[in-house]
């Protein structure tokens, strides 16, 4: 007990000393030459929740645990890259946004485990677990400007051409598992489409793999001295790879990733609980009396509660809940069919209902309707 007390309070202190301190200003930092970027400290609210959470760990294990980033960090393809001034300036420009790094480390806790294995698995840079960082901030329900959605960003081309179902009640843009499955498609395709080249995939993955061929036969001898960096790309798509490995060098560099990023232990945070039948989703969760809010967080996908999942669906549960989600999937009956109705002229709710068997107040509760007000054409859930 004592040597584990000892652990704990070395744990716990090493977030807070290694944090103390006063953040270097941009000028400073625009100062330092590539090589000599100072470690950062953090705002004083970083290191007491790593503490803490840390701290959690350890009681419950028994010894400090490993961190994902060490694990990624390992497996890096592009480490030689990191000194080239265009990433030593995206990461001057993070050491500025330590808050950032934080949250988005933090955010990345769930899923990053799964991705990373996934990443191992099909023997792919580990360089992409990070991507998501890049796309959207590790954020499931992320929306550009242009609409593209989702941790991985998926346009709706781009989803539609990799088979992501997207209904009234279902996005399989926002689905961690399979558009983690999909974009990992997507950049495999890309590699083998750019002659193995991850660089020029990941810059295709940003801009358009026929966009990106457009500038490569208008620059041939760009091409041939290989030089990524000057292709004439759009100003985002010049800064694409760069952002990621400048958030890679971070990863890479013990003083930083200890002191900027959360502590993600390497372990699992899910397990994937696939439904063996139609299963409502509210009434899982009252089953299984666990969090709704928590597992809506991590199956973003499901756009309403009370529309059965399909069987088949892969569902992401927190690890300590999976026995009561598991037995709650088990018990509950299969619920039946609900359709899809598209709303002819002069049809009102009431005339709908009669029709399917159901009622009014069943329909608008289905529908989230606020009034009994509906257009034509509109597509209404029928439940049963």
């Amino acid at each position: 007990m004592k040597s584990l007390a000892c652990l704990l309070l070395a744990a716990s202190t090493f977030f807070l000393t290694a944090c103390s301190g006063v953040s270097p200003s941009a000028d400073s930092l625009a100062e330092k030459t590539p090589g000599e970027v100072p470690a950062p400290s953090r705002i004083e609210s970083i290191p007491e929740q790593a503490a803490a959470d840390l701290h959690r760990i350890v009681q419950e294990t028994g010894e400090a645990p490993p961190l994902i980033w060490q694990r990624i960090a390992q497996n890096f393809a592009f480490s030689h890259l990191y000194d080239d001034p265009r990433v030593v300036a995206q990461k001057q420009r993070y050491l500025q946004r330590e808050r950032l790094l934080l949250v988005t480390s933090q955010r990345s806790e769930p899923f990053i485990y799964f991705i990373l294995n996934e990443i191992e698995r099909r023997n792919m840079p580990s360089e992409l677990a990070i991507l998501p960082f890049i796309e959207s901030g590790y954020y499931p329900l992320a929306r550009s400007r242009s609409k593209a959605t989702g941790l991985w960003q998926f346009t709706s081309q781009t989803a539609r051409e990799f088979r992501l179902k997207r209904t009234c009640c279902y996005d399989a843009r926002y689905d961690i598992h399979a558009s983690t499955m999909a974009a990992l498609d997507y950049l495999e395709e890309l590699h083998a489409e750019f002659d193995q080249d991850w660089l020029l995939a990941l810059m295709a993955y940003n801009t358009g793999p026929n966009r990106l061929k457009k500038v490569l036969r208008s620059s041939p001898a760009v091409v041939r001295a290989g030089d990524h960096w000057n292709l004439a790309v759009s100003r985002e798509t010049r800064e694409y790879v760069p952002k990621l490995l400048a958030f890679c060098a971070i990863v890479a560099d013990p003083r930083l990733s200890r002191t900027l990023l959360y502590p993600v232990a390497d372990a699992p945070h899910l397990e994937i609980l696939e439904t063996k039948k139609r299963i409502s989703p509210a009434k899982l969760f009252k089953s299984a009396d666990v969090s709704s809010s928590e597992l809506r967080r991590l199956n973003p996908a499901m756009q309403h509660l009370h529309y059965p999942l399909p069987r088949g669906y892969r569902m992401l549960v927190p690890r300590q809940e999976t026995e009561l989600v598991a037995l709650a999937m088990e018990r509950l009956p299969e619920e039946p069919r609900w359709y899809r109705h598209r709303i002819a002229h002069g049809e009102s709710l009431s005339v709908i209902a009669v029709r399917y068997g159901t009622t009014v107040s069943a329909l608008r509760r289905a529908n989230k309707l606020t009034s009994s007000l509906i257009l034509a054409g509109k597509t209404l859930i029928i439940p049963h």
